[in-house]
């Protein structure tokens, strides 16, 4: 017997670093409004995206910051982390580690690199495994037939075997992304079953809420800027 619309079991998989970087670069988002991630309202995206269906699980996929390298931001981190899980009693975060790397620069990418050059060089950090947990969990999950619906809230063409293996199974996969600069995959969205993509319009005020730089605002003003 079929399930109705309501009564089919939702997983939500968010990464949330792909959030984040898509409200910093949505279209038609004004310079002077900023959206850090304590300005997210994931309950109300969450309540959107379900659509009155049946919630079982959220999962979170971040990275935790080292608290010897920041303790201040780490402590940070882990309070929003708290607040996340009392907002939304079904979570689960799913958290990987930061990479410290060199940065690559124009000048530094061909260059041969010493241990004293390294040593002096800027450091950025990257994600490792995050996308490798959401992979697993998507299939796993739909393995174990704890879902009928996976909403995916990503933009990864790296998912895209897991997405073909979770149909495979006769789960459906829902893909949420947002008009920003850098365009999701069509070969990513071609395998969903639904994609809605979240413009700055519809999003602003429900989805989070913008903090106004107004030294931005000033600058623009001052130099004639729109």
């Amino acid at each position: 017997m079929q399930k109705g619309e309501l009564e089919k079991r939702v997983f939500v998989f968010i990464d949330a670093e792909y959030v984040i970087q898509s409200l910093r670069t949505l279209r038609n988002k004004p310079r002077e409004h900023r959206i850090l991630i304590n300005n997210i309202l994931w309950g109300n995206l969450i309540e959107y995206i379900l659509a009155n269906r049946l919630l079982k699980k959220v999962f979170y996929y971040s990275c935790e910051l080292d608290e010897r390298e920041n303790p201040l931001t780490y402590h940070s981190q882990q309070r929003y982390f708290k607040k996340l899980q009392e907002e939304i009693s079904c979570i689960d975060l799913r958290l990987s580690q930061l990479q410290k790397v060199p940065l690559k620069t124009k000048s530094t990418w061909n260059e041969q690199q010493s241990s004293s050059s390294i040593r002096n060089k800027p450091w950025t950090y990257i994600q490792k495994g995050v996308d490798v947990k959401i992979a697993l969990d998507l299939v796993l999950n739909a393995y174990k037939d704890l879902y009928d619906v996976a909403i995916l809230i990503a933009g990864d063409c790296d998912f895209l075997e897991a997405i073909k293996e979770v149909k495979a199974l006769n789960k459906q996969v829902e893909l949420i992304t947002f008009d920003r600069t850098e365009k999701t995959s069509n070969v990513l969205i071609a395998e969903t079953s639904l994609h809605n993509e979240l413009s700055y319009t519809q999003s602003n005020k429900r989805f989070f809420i913008t903090s106004y730089d107004d030294k931005l605002s000033q600058l623009r003003i001052k130099f004639g800027g729109n």
